[in-house]
This record gives structure tokens, C-alpha cells and sequence, in this order.
């Protein structure tokens, strides 16, 4: 959906959610972290689609 918005439309939503978070208003949840040597499992994790939150892959 966001892929076929206009430009205008994708920079107030960015924004906006920007906005919301430094509010506190939206809050973001990380379902799980994982090393970059486990990218693999990290891809896997996401593909599965059962997490709640985000999944982070940090160096």
C-alpha cells in the first residue's frame, strides 16, 4: 500500500510517525535481535512471520 503513495503523502506519514514516537504516543517492540553472523536465522525469523515486533540485526 505505503509503496504506491505519493511523495508528499510518504513524508507527512514519516513525520507523523515521527512525531508519534517522540510522544510516546507509538512505541516500536523488538521481537528479537540477532548478531549479523546470524542473519541467516534473522531472515528465517521474519519469513516464519509469527514474531510480534520488529527483528533486529545489529554488527
Amino acid at each position: 500500500m505505503f509503496h504506491h503513495a505519493g511523495k508528499t503523502f510518504k513524508q507527512q506519514s514519516v513525520a507523523d510517525i515521527s512525531r508519534w514516537m517522540a510522544e510516546g504516543k507509538l512505541t516500536n517492540r523488538v521481537a528479537q535481535e540477532f548478531a549479523l553472523d546470524d542473519i541467516g536465522t534473522a531472515h528465517a525469523t521474519v519469513e516464519d512471520g509469527r514474531q510480534v515486533g520488529s527483528v533486529v540485526v545489529v554488527h
